[in-house]
């Protein structure tokens, strides 16, 4: 196996084939549980947000990726791949990290 970083924009493609295969199967867990469609339900978001949501997560996963092939982090498909389907839980977990800025006042 040679010793080579993942390019970024191979790795981005990577992270979004893992992506997609963790959206394909959350919507067929939803369609098994609900019998229909996630956005036909009521009280579910409409189809636009329900494609927003799936387009931001899959980016997320994308530019994850392209940013650790472009500084040499990745070293093949399955690496790239994996931060796709990772990366949803990445970036909310580091959000929380980051929490609310405290006030010195007392006010928030």
């Amino acid at each position: 196996m040679p010793d080579v970083a993942l390019p970024p924009l191979s790795a981005a493609a990577w992270a979004l084939v893992g992506g997609s295969v963790v959206e394909a199967l959350e919507l067929a867990g939803a369609l098994r549980r609900a019998k229909a469609l996630p956005w036909k339900r009521p009280g579910e978001p409409r189809l636009p947000a329900y494609l927003l949501s799936v387009v931001l997560r899959l980016a997320a996963g994308a530019g994850l990726a392209a940013v650790f092939g472009a500084d040499g982090q990745l070293g093949g498909p399955f690496a790239a791949g994996s931060l796709g389907i990772t990366a949803p839980l990445m970036v909310e977990k580091m959000l929380r990290q980051v929490g609310k800025p405290e006030v010195e006042d007392g006010t928030a």
